[in-house]
């Protein structure tokens, strides 16, 4: 009786197991999705533009008096004082530019040559030890140039320092402790040197006068 009853539970069991199965086998292993139907025009596709990228300039980095000009090879867009940098060349515009901060200099670059334009009359004034005008990588150069004038001074430090050559084709008169610390001033086309002491540098140009 007792197996009997045992048989009968089990056919039971395995009657409702296969009750709870599925007529259609492949419902479960597919099953229907219903997807929102999507309208698409021409107004809803964008087309990404390529970022250019920047040129890198022919100097690393140049400051006037602190502001960014040129950054790790890249021009900001920035200017300051009438003070514009642009395809490597710095354009001076009736700037009146001073830093009395320890060590920082009115203008500063690095990584290559520099030329400075001048147009209209230009004051650089240090105060605070450190140059007008400085860049202390090896070989570099500096040329003012332009049919403007540039008067430039420092205290306890060289007005301009460079350790290539200072080529001058501007009117400029530049005082400092010593005035150009540099490997040697040239006067550029048009302009000659009238003075060229410790501590004063005077060139005078045709196209321009103090």
């Amino acid at each position: 009786m007792k197996k009997f009853l045992c048989a009968t539970l089990c056919l039971c069991l395995l009657c409702g197991v296969s009750a709870c199965g599925s007529d259609d086998p492949d419902a479960s292993a597919n099953p229907e999705i219903e997807l929102p139907d999507v309208v698409v025009s021409d107004t809803d596709l964008t087309v990404a533009s390529p970022t250019p990228t920047p040129e890198p300039e022919t100097i690393d980095t140049l400051t006037v008096c602190g502001i960014n000009l040129v950054r790790d090879g890249q021009a900001t867009g920035l200017g300051f004082g009438g003070a514009v940098y642009a395809d490597g060349v710095l354009t001076l515009t009736d700037a009146e530019l001073s830093s009395s901060l320890a060590g920082q200099p009115v203008i500063s670059f690095s990584g290559g040559d520099l030329e400075i334009v001048l147009e209209g009359v230009n004051t650089l004034e240090s105060s605070g030890g450190a140059a007008a005008i400085s860049c202390s990588d090896e070989g570099v150069n500096l040329t003012l140039s332009g049919s403007g004038s540039m008067t430039a001074t420092a205290s306890e430090a060289a007005a301009i320092s460079v350790s290539g050559t200072l080529t001058v084709s501007a009117t400029v008169d530049v005082t400092g402790a010593p005035a150009a610390d540099c490997g040697e001033v040239v006067a550029g086309d048009g302009a000659q040197i009238s003075e060229n002491s410790e501590t004063h540098l005077a060139v005078y140009a045709e196209t321009a006068a103090l």
